[in-house]
């Protein structure tokens, strides 16, 4: 009984002891965890906890970088190119924008220059039946440059080419053919200079003086301007009495037996009611200028640039104002025209070939 009772206590003490031991685990202050200290064992808890996580397919614990953290040169170039076509699709866009506002502005552009076309048409109408009626000099402003003007009617005046006098001498100036005894029963109302011409004062191109050739047509194309600016031309009084401007080309030849009075220049202005291709609206090559067109067949009118104009705005008197089929540049800077009644002053002058006008005497 005794035996029993002591191996029954002994289960008891056992029992309790547990009990006891396990109460620290449950949360009782007094009684805490015995925790390692050693630094190494702890050392090596980390590692193994860094170590036993999940990883990435293809990852290993040595990788270095992730998807999740991109290389930062190459982060910085990305955000740089996306920087760029950002800039480059913002100007693209303007520029379409600004393209089709032009598109806008051109057309109605296009409108009001047709409408100014229809308007300068009927301009030209009215201009042409009093242009018409002119015969002599005048004077004119066009497009804020002053000019001189000489419309000769060929049943009117008799236009006349001159280089020389009887002895061989070049009239070199207006002065001088003026008081010559070419004059001397009929003084000029107008004398223009001619053609152009070489160093020697000789012509060069086509002279004929009263049904005689006095230097012959000139088709070289040397790579210059003005009287070489093809197409150059020919401004021609036939046996006839009728006045022309044509294009310089080797068929000319065959009418030279038909020419009373003739000079060679260049470049045309106006071909065939067009402006010359090679002149440029805007240009600011700016010379005083002298020039000849046809207005009719009959009716020649000569013009004379007071201050300098380009190209561009003489042809376009000779082709709006005088309604020109074909007009021919003459010279340049040193062009003079001496018209008695308006500007009889102008007599001086470096020339070669002139021109002369003076009025027919009337039958008796």
């Amino acid at each position: 009984m005794i035996h029993k009772l002591t191996i029954a206590s002994f289960i008891l003490l056992v029992s309790s002891f547990i009990l006891t031991m396990k109460q620290p685990l449950q949360g009782n202050p007094q009684i805490r965890p015995v925790v390692s200290t050693d630094s190494s064992a702890l050392n090596k808890a980390k590692t193994q906890a860094s170590t036993s996580g999940p990883k990435k397919p293809g990852s290993s614990a040595n990788d270095k970088g992730s998807s999740a953290h991109p290389d930062n040169s190459q982060s910085k170039a990305f955000t740089n190119y996306l920087k760029q076509i950002n800039e480059a699709e913002i100007q693209e866009e303007n520029l379409y924008i600004t393209n089709e506002d032009l598109k806008k502005d051109i057309k109605k552009n296009e409108q009001s220059i047709n409408q100014l076309d229809v308007q300068k048409s009927n301009l030209k109408e009215k201009i042409a039946s009093v242009v018409h009626q002119k015969n002599g000099s005048d004077t004119l402003t066009f497009k804020g440059a002053p000019y001189y003007v000489f419309i000769a009617d060929v049943d009117t005046y008799d236009i006349k080419l001159h280089w020389k006098d009887s002895k061989g001498k070049i009239y070199g100036n207006i002065g001088t053919l003026l008081h010559s005894s070419t004059f001397r029963d009929n003084a000029p109302v107008m004398i223009t200079n001619g053609g152009m011409f070489n160093p020697d004062i000789s012509p060069e191109g086509l002279l004929v003086e009263n049904g005689t050739a006095k230097a012959s047509l000139n088709t070289t194309r040397p790579n210059s301007e003005n009287f070489y600016l093809k197409p150059n031309g020919i401004f021609y009084i036939s046996k006839d009495g009728i006045a022309h401007i044509d294009t310089t080309s080797e068929a000319f030849n065959a009418q030279l037996p038909n020419l009373d009075q003739a000079t060679q220049s260049g470049p045309m202005l106006v071909i065939n009611g067009k402006i010359h291709d090679k002149f440029a609206r805007a240009s600011n090559n700016k010379k005083i200028r002298s020039g000849v067109g046809l207005i009719s067949p009959k009716k020649i009118v000569f013009i004379l640039s007071q201050t300098e104009v380009n190209f561009f705005d003489f042809a376009l008197l000779f082709k709006d104002v005088y309604n020109c089929q074909n007009a021919l540049f003459l010279d340049g800077a040193i062009s003079m025209m001496y018209l008695r009644d308006l500007a009889p002053n102008e007599i001086g002058g470096h020339f070669c070939t002139l021109i002369s006008a003076t009025r027919k005497k009337r039958a008796k």
